[in-house]
């Protein structure tokens, strides 16, 4: 046990190293061959993707921050916590089809039941009922790699490279 999370460990942080490195690259300039090659694998879209990554920093540091922060002021912790909970319910749909193409009926059955009494009992779950624990049902965490690794239809949609960047077998 203590062995495999010791080499999870090791491949996490080789990974980290390697992509750290990876980015420390610069174009070639006295050898035109590798010069020829940098050109044809780099990204073509990287002037897009830092100007959008630009103007993202810059909505986030003049709009969104001051918002955020102005919302943790102004709102008390009861109604932060109301509007988590109504976002929460929310995502049941969601969870619970994800939880029927998994094939988990208990599971399904589990998010049917806290959908249908947080927006009953708990006003559009303005406040959680179950967190009473009133009921034994749990909160379900949507795996949506496990979702499609069962499905192979969706994975041959997805291709290859997806499948494997969000964990689903080959």
């Amino acid at each position: 046990m203590i062995r495999a999370s010791l080499t999870n460990g090791l491949r996490l942080m080789l990974l980290v190293v390697i992509g750290l490195l990876g980015a420390c690259a610069t174009a070639p300039v006295n050898d035109p061959e590798a010069l020829a090659d940098f050109r044809a694998t780099n990204d073509p879209l990287e002037p897009t993707n830092r100007f959008l990554y630009e103007v993202n920093e810059t909505l986030d540091v003049a709009i969104l921050r001051p918002v955020a922060r102005a919302y943790g002021a102004v709102l008390p912790q009861p109604a932060r916590n109301g509007i988590r909970n109504v976002l929460d319910n929310l995502g049941a749909p969601v969870r619970l089809v994800n939880d029927m193409l998994e094939g988990k009926p208990r599971r399904a059955g589990d998010t049917a039941m806290r959908l249908v009494i947080n927006s009953t009992v708990g006003l559009w779950a303005l406040h959680c009922v179950l967190q009473l624990n009133l009921f034994d049902l749990r909160t379900a965490i949507i795996r949506g790699a496990l979702t499609v690794a069962l499905f192979p239809a969706a994975s041959l949609a997805l291709g290859r490279s997806q499948r494997t960047l969000i964990g689903a077998s080959a």
